[in-house]
């Protein structure tokens, strides 16, 4: 796996507004660009990620952006045996989650978009205004942070 130390934070950022732009979704989107950048290439990414989309299958529950940044750092820094030490990965993780609670109140995709949960077609009505003032901004701050958090 090879390491970002010739790309730029930038760089990294722009990855990942381009695969959204393209259509993917928070989680496919920060997995496929940080996967690249850290010369992991597979056709099962994105599609491990494609479920986490919407807070887990639209179900509204963890940020898919966030959930996306978890998988990256378990690329980087995840055990590959029993006996690997965890706290590599939980500890940049712990640090990314308190970021993103802090920032946005909730890790809970729902409660970031600041929709009602009942209300899922109208989530469904506005979803273009979402990917662009809630979701864009929201996956090039976790880019920022995650960046920080791998390089």
């Amino acid at each position: 796996m090879s390491n970002t130390g010739e790309l730029s934070r930038d760089e990294a950022i722009g990855r990942c507004t381009r695969h959204f732009n393209e259509g993917f979704n928070c989680c496919e989107t920060i997995l496929l660009s940080f996967g690249e950048l850290l010369g992991v290439g597979s056709e099962v990414i994105p599609k491990i990620a494609t479920p986490f989309g919407g807070g887990i299958c639209k179900r509204k529950h963890m940020c898919g952006a966030l959930s996306g940044a978890v998988m990256v750092v378990g690329l980087k820094y995840g055990r590959n045996t029993p006996e690997g030490k965890r706290e590599p990965s939980s500890e940049r993780v712990a640090r990314l989650v308190e970021k993103f609670t802090e920032k946005y109140g909730s890790a809970n995709c729902i409660e970031v978009l600041g929709y009602d949960p009942e209300d899922l077609e109208k989530v469904k009505r506005d979803k273009d205004k979402i990917r662009a003032n809630i979701c864009g901004p929201l996956i090039r701050q976790v880019a920022e942070w995650l960046w920080d958090e791998i390089k």
